[in-house]
């Protein structure tokens, strides 16, 4: 996941919501999370700095290990690092610095980046140009299989057949699909809702939007259907692993464990802002998040990170002068996360 600027723009009005999700709770709320710093170490996590990002801004990276990544940006670039980060390589830089939302790796050298941008005045959404790129030599070299002006390209996921799939903004919201490895697309289908995030878990696929609706489809994207009993509004985040899936959703983190047929949520409602989940077992989730805002006309939302640690309870930290963007990890106890300007190093222990 990843955060797109619509979302910075009303990162106040979100905290008077109220969470709208049709949901069982059965953990208790957690209370106000205590203010530590970085670096940072628990019983249950490990936090340390381990360089310099290339950008302020990182929407989304992807580690291969502990010394490959790749991160994308803000300004539509693309950043290499083969020494955890200590030096990056940049890669791709968009001419008209159109931002790139989300980067996604079918192998170790198959990925795609997608992106765009929109305005939105009054009733209306225009698209100011999107598109979606590939790489097939793991992220040294990228190309523009798709560019259209008139779509933002917000998120992409692959199906159990192998397919890919996208979906846009714009004057019209749409999904693609493509059949030959991101090569050729076509329209598979329109929503009257504003998209956020598609995730395929086995031949079950979701998208998430900006309305108190979902859109769930049961036989590999070949049709969507309005889930309507799903509630919730600005769904931001959703991820699934090994059986469990998590979604960040109107200021509350959501667990199923029947494929999205039901979910609960997990007592995380005082979180603010938007979350990053990543499943990295049965028992084990991280959430990167917001937690409470320190006040004033120029404050900020201090960074928060919830982890799952026995399969039902969940610990939380926040931290000052610190907001996590995106998060990757490559193994189930080890990651990076995006922070401002810093890559930090997590340890799950």
């Amino acid at each position: 996941m990843k955060f797109r600027a619509f979302f910075l723009s009303f990162s106040t009005l979100i905290l008077v919501l109220t969470t709208g999700c049709e949901k069982q709770n059965n953990v208790t709320v957690i209370p106000d999370l205590p203010i530590d710093s970085i670096p940072f170490e628990n019983n249950n996590i490990k936090i340390d700095f381990a360089a310099d990002l290339p950008s302020t801004y990182v929407r989304d990276m992807h580690f291969f290990d502990a010394s490959n990544g790749i991160v994308i940006s803000n300004a539509g670039e693309i950043y290499q690092t083969k020494n955890s980060g200590v030096s990056w390589v940049r890669r791709y830089a968009a001419p008209d610095s159109i931002p790139l939302h989300q980067l996604f790796f079918t192998d170790n050298n198959t990925g795609y980046a997608v992106g765009g941008t929109i305005s939105c005045l009054g009733n209306g959404c225009i698209a100011a140009g999107g598109r979606i790129l590939k790489t097939t030599d793991g992220g040294n070299s990228w190309q523009i299989v798709l560019n259209d002006p008139a779509k933002e390209f917000v998120s992409i996921a692959m199906n159990s057949k192998h397919e890919l799939f996208v979906v846009s903004n714009g004057a019209k919201n749409e999904i693609f699909k493509s059949a030959d490895n991101g090569n050729s697309w076509t329209h598979e289908a329109s929503s009257p809702y504003q998209f956020y995030k598609m995730v395929f878990n086995g031949e079950r696929g979701f998208i998430t939007t900006l309305s108190n609706k979902w859109l769930i489809s049961n036989d590999n994207g070949i049709t969507w259907n309005v889930d309507s009993s799903f509630a919730s509004n600005y769904s931001n985040d959703i991820e699934f692993n090994d059986g469990v899936g998590y979604c960040f959703s109107n200021l509350d983190v959501l667990q199923t464990t029947d494929n999205g047929e039901s979910w609960i949520s997990q007592g995380i409602s005082g979180a603010s802002g938007f979350g990053v989940v990543k499943p990295l077992s049965q028992k084990s989730c991280i959430v990167f998040g917001s937690g409470s805002y320190s006040g004033g006309d120029f404050g900020i939302f201090y960074g928060a990170i919830w982890q799952l640690v026995d399969g039902n309870s969940w610990t939380g930290t926040q931290f000052k002068n610190t907001s996590f963007y995106s998060a990757s990890f490559y193994t189930a106890t080890n990651g990076y996360v995006a922070s401002t300007t810093k890559l930090l190093r997590i340890t799950v222990k």
